[in-house]
This record gives C-alpha cells, structure tokens and sequence, in this order.
C-alpha cells in the first residue's frame, strides 16, 4: 500500500514537470483558463448645471491628448465653482483630485484636491472651486484624477471648461432646459403640438424609418409615431460644444417597447444644435438616432430570419466563402451564425446584461468583421473606447479570433492610443482590412500602419501620405474593399499603389514632362490625370492651374483599364459616382494664357459588376416603420437558432503594442467635429472648413485651437480701423490693387499683435504680375497661420470677419479686394480696383465670388 501512494505521488510529480519543460521548450505564451467578458468597473463623474446633471465623464485608464477630447464641455460663471457627483457602482476608490491644463497640455495651472464628499451608498457629491489662474473666454481642460483599488490604477475624467466674463454662462442652463422639454413632449403628442414652431418638416424627411429621425421629418415620426413605447430611462444630457449664441448638446436615453417576454430595449441617441436669443430659442438642427439592443431571444429568430428590429440598414454581414457562415454587429454587439448548425454566438457585446448601465451604451467604439473562415472561425476588430473588460478604459483597436470549435474568443493583439476614441473611429472608418497572411491595417494620422497579428508588431508602411501634400488636398485614396491604397509622396509625377491582400506595391511614374494627380478609386480600380507641365497655367492672380489631359484607369496591379482624352480640352476635377466618373473640364483661351470653362462630360464603367443578393432586408412592418431582417438561408426550423455565449480565453503576458503618432507628427493635421461629436481628420484646411460647414462643425487643430466654427456670428461687424485707412487713399483705382490689400491685412495683423504704433509704418508692396499673396503673406507674418480657403462658401469667411481679420478675395481678372465686414443683408468690401469702399448686398457678393472660384485668403494667430 505504502509502495503505491509513493509510486502515485512520484508520477504526479513526474507529469508536472514534464508539463513545465514542455511549456519552456516550446516558449510559447501559456493558456491558462476561460472567462466571461468582466463587467464595467469604473466610477462615473456627472456634472451639475442648474440643479441638473450633465455630462456624464467616463474614466480613461491611461493618460489622453488633451487637445483631442472634446466630448463635452461647460461653462462657468466668475465664481469659477463646479459642483458633480461621482458614482462608484460599488467599486473602491480614493484620493480624487483635479487637474486645469491648457488644451494642448504645455503646462499644469491648477492641481488641487478634492474632499467633502456627501451623500450615501455609491452616489457622492463634491464642489470644486478652480483658481483664479485661468482667463476668460477661454478653453481649459478639467481632468478629475481617481486612484482606484484591484486593480490600482489612476483613472482620469476630462471636461473642457470655459470661464464666460459675464454669469450668463452662454445660456447653458436655458439651452438645456429646452432641449429635455423637446425631448420629454415627444413622448406625450397632446403636449407636444408647440414643437412644430421648432421643426422644418419637408420631402427631403424621411418618414419610413425610426432609426434616423431628423429635423426635416414629420412631426408624426419625431413623436413616436404607433410605437407602444412601455417606458424609457431618464436622459444624460451632454454639452458637445457651446459658444456665445449657439450650443451643440447630445440625450442619451433607452426605451422598451413592449411588456413581459415581448418586452425589446432600444438605445436612443439624440443631437440638438440650438440658438439662444434673448426674445425665443431657435433650434438649427435636430436629429435622433435609435437602434434595437439585439439580444438574440426566441422573439428574435423566426421562419429563416433574423429579426433586427429597428436598426441601421446599412449594416454589413460578412460570409464564408462557402455561405454557411456569417456574422454581424449591431448596435454593440458582434454575432457569428453557423447556419447548418442552427446556432448564433454572441462573441461579444458591450450592452449585455444591465441595459440601463449608462457604461454599457456609451457609444464611442465600433465593432466589425473583418473574416469569416470555413470552419466558422471569425476574425473582428473593436476599435474605439473599451466600455468593459480587460481593456476597460483603454482606447485603441482590439483584434479577436472566435474558434467555433471551441467556442472561445480569444485576443490577438490590443493598438492602444493616446488620442480621442473620435478620431481613432474615424481612422478606423477609413481603413481596417486583414490581409490572407494575418496582417491587419488601419490609418494612424498620416500613415498606414500594418500589424502582424503573428509576431505582435506594428510596422508603418506608409509614412506622411497626408502631411507631405496638405497643399493638395487628401493625397490617398483607398478602394471600397479597403485592398488596395493609392497615395502620393512628395515627387508629383510619382504614385504608389499597394495591393495590401498581396503585400505588393507599384510605382506608376509619369514621362519626364509630366505629373500625376491621383483621383479616386471607382470601386476597385484606381482613376487618376496626367498633366503636362507646358499645360500648367496660371490664373489671374497667379496661382497655378493643373488641368489634365487626359484621365487613366488602372486595376491593383497598374494595368491599363481605360483612359480618356479630348484634343482641345483639358479636365480640372473628376468626381466618381457609382459606376460613372463627372468630369468638370475647360479649354484654353484664344492666347493660351489662361483656362476657361467648358462643358462637363462623364465616364461610365461598361464592366458590369457582379451583384450578390444581400442577406440584409428593410421591412416596412406598419407601426414599427421599416426594419431590418438578415435571412438565414439553411434549413433551420423556425425558432431553433441556439444562442451561445463564448468564453474569453486568458493568457499570461500582454499583447499590447502602442499605435500612435507623436504630437509632432500629428502637428499638420486638422481635426473636424459635427455637432454630434464625431471627427474626421482632414491635411487641407479648405477641405476641413468645407466639411465644417456642411457638417455642422467645428475645425481645431492638433492642440485643440479653434480653425474655423460655424454659427455663433455677431449681427453685424466692421473693421473700422482698416476702413479709416482705406478711405484715406487719394485715389486707390491708381494703386495695384492685390498689393494694396495685401498692405491693409498687414495693418491690422500688427494692430491685432498689439502693435498698433506701427501700423504707419508698414512697407509698401510694389506691384508685381508673379506676386503669390499666400507666400508673401506666410514670409511677412511667420507667426501667424495662413490660410488659404478656397473653394469654401463666402457664409463661411464671416467667420474671420467676425473676429477681425480681413480676407482677400481674388478675382478672375486679375485683381483682388477685401471683405472687412457684414451685417444681415450686406458684405463690406474694400475693392480698390473700382475705388469702391462700402456696402455690396449678400447675394450680389456671393455671386460676383463665387464667379471667380471663391478664392479666400486669410490668417489667424498661431
């Protein structure tokens, strides 16, 4: 007996240490065991505004750019003193400080700690009162700081603040107030009849569908329509952006339609533009989107269709190539369906469980597919702010692989970044493509990154693609399956082409008299021109004009597709559209001095694209509007489609790489929010106040400086400094007139430096035919930003008035003039060509302009 428990202990022993060299030898990282996704553990800060709370901050677990979070901001009166409620959900925590810093984070103002903390259970109330260190009118980053225990970490909340000179506080508190009534009466349509007063119903509404509901649509579908909606969670307003007259503010809310097992929640997202007046509110913009939280219950499954509810209709289902799998995300939750099999895996779901965590549904990450295997095997990507689990808090791009045969998900790599989930989205949006040999891609800033989910390393394969030719606009292209990218580097008769499913790159070089202008992509093949250099022309004021002679289509590899070419005619723009591509095209005139317009004319693609029949399907289903189905195309019987919720596997060590730029790299680089918070990342600053003004949005740059923002105008403005000294001209019409306004912008940058005692003595600019104002400009004033807006709407460069700041319009004929202030009806220009100082209608202005190209010229202080 003795003899076999000695033998059973020596065995035992003998397999433990087998398993130990075994693991050494084979330096692999060791599995150790499953789990389910954990849950959200991190505190929540809420701000009070007016008795209301506001802005509710969720934590980062490590430390951010400032000078790209803007997901709420809040203004302060004189007493500069912050009152806010910190929620633990039950977790521990200590040592709650605050931070003041500038945007673009150069120095620290303010750290103080915090105590007095009030209240029972998990809600705690605390006041701040910040230093008088911070001026008025403008923009700080609060940051609250938490040390949190198991595990210990520092988690911090950020708010930009701003200090108003008066204790209106931009009217936040009314503004807030109306939005929650707008919001509340949608809910009860016999007190919501005033709400039509706000609305601009018209045909461009659509009415079909409650998953986007807008400021156009009927006053039937902003309130509700049929919808037998049982209850909804109170709203978490928050101020996306604010200045004196207008103010951006989100609701975030969940309803339930339904009672009992029939019972569905649905996550509501609500965008509010609104204008204080002293006399009404004005509401410029609204939009409500809703989305069903898809939680893969009998309900949701019958007769071969998955029932999505109300949802996006534009999402996108990814299949093996043999059919029999598929998988989805919708509205926070990714799902992999084995058709034969009649099972659905729920791979990953921020939402599931408590859909009234306000973590849960804070909506700042995306999820999608990026593969799907044979075997049912899934590879996707979840990038953004990471609402729970192992990287909760963290922002970055978190790539998984699903093994359906062990019903696991495990990481295979976490790209961390330091900047706003906002603009890695955005990134995201542009570029996430994995490669057949496990190579996945993405933008980071102005560079294509490529990670080997093997090796666990990121590599830039292109570097400054945006950057090097911010002149020029966008200078990549990449196809609509995201395969193949084209870009431009410094060398204008060079473009690059990578096929990223190969790993292959070509160089497509012009002949030695000629350059490229890379186009678009018209689905997977590439549209660029080709210019001559004795083509280039320059216009009236000067600049250069690269007309193409002649356009090309190209496939993946460079071959020759296509081209296009007309003797006498030369094309300035092309725009792909579907299967056609526009072309806004001139000719010379009779000198061949200068370009003139010609009529348009379009390129169709004969090759006829290969349709697949969508899975996805829009229902119109009578009260609920129209909704979404995925077909299921197997033989599963009705109502058998097994939900599985797979483990995530745990392994020891860290897959985690950095994926970000540094602050240098990133310098030239604009940033785009609409008034619902969302970025995009633009080189070109035309391009950004273009897309600003259409958005609604803001432009700042890479330190959170305000480049342009739309709204917020004065009635009426007048720059009466450089009125006074154009009228004191003798006789300007003798005056060449682009040097003559270039020497007015000059007066008043001196006069907004603080140097007004030199504005006499600025040096007069000779006239000459080769003067570039933008580089005389960039060479006079090395401290201040130049801009150059054209292309951009005249409304637009009020913005600059506004403030100060001259802009020179150049015009076709040579000459240039400047707009030095407005009012409702009228522009003020100083146009020395007609010795004309004074008033010229809005209209009259925007069409004498936009005749020549809208060509703006303008600067800001750096």
């Amino acid at each position: 007996m003795r003899k076999r428990i000695i033998k059973g202990i020596y065995l035992t022993l003998v397999f433990f240490v087998s398993l130990l060299v075994i693991g050494r030898l084979t330096n692999t990282e060791s599995v150790d065991m499953t789990a389910e996704l954990t849950e959200a553990t991190l505190p929540t800060i809420t701000l009070i505004s007016g008795g209301r709370e506001i802005n509710m901050l969720h934590g980062y677990t490590d430390r951010m750019r400032p000078g790209t979070i803007r997901e709420c901001i809040l203004p302060v009166d004189t007493s500069r003193r912050i009152s806010a409620v910190i929620d633990s959900y039950g977790a521990r925590y200590s040592d709650l400080r605050f931070e003041v810093r500038p945007l673009n984070e150069e120095s620290l103002i303010e750290n103080t700690r915090i105590s007095g903390l009030t209240g029972r259970g998990t809600h705690k109330r605390f006041n701040i009162q910040m230093k008088d260190l911070i001026e008025t009118d403008r923009e700080y980053m609060l940051i609250f700081l938490l040390e949190t225990g198991n595990p210990a970490r520092t988690v911090r909340y950020y708010c930009r603040v701003i200090q108003t000179s008066d204790d209106t506080r931009y009217h936040v508190d009314e503004q807030l107030r109306f939005v929650a009534d707008f919001s509340e009466k949608t809910f009860h349509r016999e007190e919501a009849g005033e709400l039509t007063r706000y609305l601009e119903s018209n045909a461009s509404g659509d009415n079909s569908t409650f998953a986007r509901v807008d400021i156009h649509s009927s006053f039937l579908q902003v309130t509700w329509g049929d919808l037998p909606i049982a209850e909804h969670t109170d709203p978490m307003l928050r101020v996306n952006d604010i200045h004196a007259q207008t103010a951006s503010i989100e609701n975030d809310y969940r309803i339930c339609i339904g009672r009992g097992d029939a019972a569905r929640w649905y996550v509501v997202h609500e965008y509010y533009r609104a204008r204080y007046t002293t006399e009404r509110m004005y509401l410029l913009d609204f939009r409500r989107e809703m989305a069903y939280l898809y939680a893969a219950a009998e309900q949701d499954y019958e007769y071969g269709t998955i029932h999505l509810s109300i949802s996006d209709p534009d999402m996108t289902v990814v299949e093996s190539s043999d059919g029999k799998y598929f998988a989805f995300a919708c509205a926070g939750g990714l799902y992999a369906v084995d058709q034969a099999g009649g099972r659905i895996s729920r791979l990953l779901s921020f939402t599931e469980g408590d859909v009234t965590d306000p973590r849960t549904t804070w909506n700042r990450h995306e999820m999608r597919v990026l593969q799907v295997g044979d075997t049912g095997n899934v590879i996707f990507a979840v990038a953004g702010y990471m609402n729970r689990g192992t990287h909760e808090g963290q922002v970055g791009i978190c790539v998984y692989a699903y093994d359906a045969g062990l019903n696991t998900v495990e990481e295979q790599i976490f790209l961390r970044t330091d900047q706003a989930p906002e603009i890695l989205l955005d990134s995201f949006e542009k570029l996430s493509y994995l490669s057949a040999d496990g190579r996945f891609y993405t933008v980071e800033g102005s560079d294509v990154c490529a990670v080997d989910l093997d090796e666990l390393n990121v590599t830039r394969v292109i570097s400054g693609m945006v950057v090097s030719r911010a002149r020029s606009g966008e200078a990549y292209r990449i196809s609509a399956s995201g395969s193949t990218i084209a870009w431009q580097g410094e060398d204008p008769g060079v473009l690059q082409i990578m096929d990223l499913a190969r790993g292959s790159s070509e160089r497509i070089e012009a002949e030695e008299d000629e350059e490229i202008r890379l186009l678009d992509f018209m689905g997977e093949d590439l549209v660029y021109g080709l210019v001559r250099r004795s083509d280039i022309l320059p216009d009236h004021t000067g600049n250069e004009i690269r007309a193409m002679y002649r356009i090309v289509i190209v496939n993946n590899a460079g071959s020759l597709l296509g081209s296009y070419e007309q003797e006498g005619l030369w094309v300035m723009g092309a725009q792909v559209d579907g299967a056609q591509i526009r072309l806004t095209r001139v000719r010379q005139n009779e000198a061949g001095t200068l370009y003139e317009s010609a009529p348009e004319d379009q390129i169709t693609n004969t090759v006829r694209q290969q349709q697949e029949e969508s899975r996805v399907l829009a229902i119109a289903t009578g009260s609920s509007g129209t909704t979404v189905e995925i077909r299921v195309t197997s033989n599963t019987a009705a109502g058998t489609l097994m939900l599985r919720t797979p483990n995530m596997t745990l392994y020891e060590g860290s897959r985690e790489q950095v994926l970000g730029g540094s602050g240098q790299e990133a310098s030239g680089l604009l940033y785009v929010y609409d008034y619902c918070g969302r970025a995009s990342v633009y080189a070109n600053v035309a391009e950004a106040v273009r897309a600003a003004y259409d958005a609604p949005g803001v432009v700042c740059d890479a330190g959170g400086a305000y480049i342009w923002y739309r709204g917020n105008l004065r009635s009426a403005n007048q720059l009466m400094a450089l009125t006074r000294s154009a009228e004191s001209i003798p006789d300007m019409t003798t005056e060449d007139a682009t040097a003559l306004c270039l020497s007015l912008m000059l007066q008043q940058a001196a006069l907004l430096g603080g140097t007004e005692e030199d504005t006499a003595d600025q040096p007069e600019i000779p006239a000459d035919p080769g003067l570039v104002p933008a580089a005389f400009l960039q060479e006079a004033l090395p401290a201040w930003r130049i801009l150059e807006l054209d292309g951009c709407p005249m409304d637009a460069m009020l913005y600059y008035v506004d403030r100060e700041i001259p802009v020179l319009v150049q015009l076709n004929d040579g000459t240039s003039l400047l707009m030095i202030g407005f009012n409702d009806l009228n522009t003020v220009i100083v146009d020395p060509a007609r010795g004309f100082i004074g008033k010229l209608g809005r209209g009259d202005s925007q069409a004498r302009f936009a005749e020549s190209g809208n060509r703006f010229l303008t600067f800001l202080p750096r």
